[in-house]
């Protein structure tokens, strides 16, 4: 909850002001606490996970990508953001935010498919 309300302190501008940074530290000290606790009891298991490759790696850098794209669009011009709407004009579309956004989409192309199972 103190990650989720961070966030939206930190993303929305109508928050009330000092909220999001403090909420979001919280957040993550708790999401860290958590974890440290809850790995403590666990158990070994056989189970390895598959090492990240380029298509993971790059699904990642995309998605960060997009996100600092919106945000300093944001921030440069937070209007692009939210075109005003007129049934008389076409609204403009913004080009920095819609790369960004483009960007978000280049891992269902560069990702190879999986392999098949042959019997």
């Amino acid at each position: 909850m103190a990650l989720t309300s961070g966030l939206y302190g930190v993303l929305d501008e109508a928050a009330p002001g000092g909220l999001g940074v403090p909420m979001l530290a919280a957040g993550i000290v708790l999401l860290v606490a958590s974890m440290m606790l809850t790995s403590a009891r666990s158990t070994r298991t056989r189970y390895r996970p598959d090492p990240w490759r380029w298509p993971e790696w790059g699904t990642v850098v995309a998605g960060g990508v997009v996100l600092t794209v919106l945000v300093v669009a944001a921030n440069v011009d937070g209007t692009a953001l939210r075109p005003a709407y007129s049934p008389l004009t076409v609204p403009s579309l913004p080009l920095f935010p819609v790369v960004g956004v483009l960007i978000a989409g280049l891992p269902v192309l560069l990702t190879p498919p999986l392999p098949e199972d042959r019997p």
